[in-house]
């Protein structure tokens, strides 16, 4: 993965980031961390077609984010992809801390 990452904003415009000094989150997680979908991830187009789904019990990682607005958790696919999430109680909907 490249130390630049475009990430977009609340308005969908996007922004290179290129520091992560973020390692521990406001809903608790801490880079390093591991999490474990607790049901089925579907990813959906603009139209709401469903064209990925990630599968219950696939285990991801916390890793360092940015202190950019607004506040998301960065985490790494077992693939190498980066994704966000809200930095909220809300991620534990999804996902469940792997002890």
């Amino acid at each position: 993965m490249a130390p630049e990452e475009l990430k977009g904003d609340a308005k969908n415009e996007w922004k290179l980031v290129t520091r992560y000094p973020v390692s521990e989150y406001k809903c608790g997680l801490r880079s390093g961390d591991k999490i474990r979908l607790i049901r089925d991830l579907d990813i959906r187009d603009p139209d709401g077609k469903v064209v990925n789904t990630y599968p219950e019990g696939e285990v991801w990682d916390v890793i360092h984010g940015t202190d950019e607005d607004p506040p998301v958790i960065w985490l790494a696919h077992p693939d190498g992809e980066r994704h966000t999430w809200d930095d909220s109680d809300v991620i534990f909907e999804q996902f469940a801390k792997v002890e």
